[in-house]
């Protein structure tokens, strides 16, 4: 008997984990249109460029900042991936107006956008509450290097925070040093203001470590933390953005989501901001094994 429903749940863990990876498929297949699409409908669209900048927002219950955060931003960037979605130490609370105001924004660069998934030429949006659940933060902030392909850059931008000054002279920045690994972006942010890596060179196997600000490789190698150091004024695979800054509404929330953030927050602190356990270094054999399926010789 309990054969049979170890069986029956691991099953229904390969059934989960198939629809999971169509769904993640369907989010990339929609986002490579976005990328690639040189049409334009709507006086408002920008033609894409051969070097596309994706911006990744991770939101939920985000509504009293985003419109603002996306109006600073939609003109400039090439598309717009979102994950909306609870994190797993976070209280699920009631719907709010977010995903009203993304379906607004959307329609203003495409008219035929689905009212019922808000995918066009610009925007892709996905439920990782539906897809996926409650995912710890680095797991669905981890999706936005799954979806998007090593091509380009990605801008992760929180729905709480909004650009202030030159952002079409600072994206325009990066796409002239295609070859610049890391461009940092002074952050005000209450308690933890400074420069951050927040425009990442898309490559292969990028992901979250222990916490949703350090990223790692495909050998689980870091890649940058949240710290800027001096040495990094010398190198070509980090540049400062000095045109525009990201301002930080986190502390500013107000009502239920705001003391849901500050809870959401403790209990990080509490676990010393270690999300998830760290992933070992990978071998070379691992390492090449990976390169070759990439690459369809296995």
């Amino acid at each position: 008997m309990n054969n049979r429903v170890g069986d029956q749940m691991m099953k229904e863990e390969q059934v989960r984990e198939l629809q999971q990876k169509q769904i993640l498929d369907f989010v990339r297949s929609f986002l490579d249109d976005a990328l690639t699409s040189r049409v334009s409908t709507s006086p408002y669209f920008l033609v894409k460029t051969d070097l596309p900048i994706i911006a990744g927002y991770s939101i939920y219950r985000d509504a009293e900042f985003f419109r603002s955060s996306l109006d600073s931003i939609c003109m400039y960037v090439s598309a717009i991936l979102v994950l909306d979605g609870r994190y797993l130490d976070f209280k699920e609370m009631e719907p709010d107006a977010s995903y009203e105001i993304l379906s607004d924004v959307a329609s203003r660069f495409d008219p035929r956008w689905f009212a019922g998934e808000i995918i066009n030429q610009k925007v892709v949006y996905c439920s990782t509450d539906i897809a996926y659940g409650p995912m710890l933060e680095v797991e669905k902030r981890d999706l936005m290097f799954q979806a998007a392909r090593p091509h380009g850059f990605l801008f992760i931008i929180d729905g709480d925070e909004v650009c202030v000054g030159d952002v079409k002279a600072g994206l325009d920045f990066v796409r002239a040093n295609p070859d610049t690994k890391i461009f940092w972006v002074k952050v005000e942010e209450e308690g933890n203001p400074g420069w951050k890596p927040r425009i990442i060179k898309l490559e292969a196997g990028l992901h979250y470590g222990v916490n949703h600000w350090t990223i790692l490789d495909r050998k689980n190698e870091l890649v940058t933390d949240s710290v800027y150091r001096e040495e990094y004024s010398d190198s070509s695979d980090h540049k400062q953005i000095a045109c525009f800054k990201i301002c930080n509404f986190g502390s500013k929330r107000s009502g239920e989501r705001g003391m849901q953030r500050i809870a959401y927050r403790k209990i990080l602190a509490a676990k010393t901001w270690e999300e998830r356990a760290p992933p070992p270094l990978r071998s070379a054999t691992v390492e090449n094994i990976d390169t070759e399926m990439e690459a369809g010789v296995l």
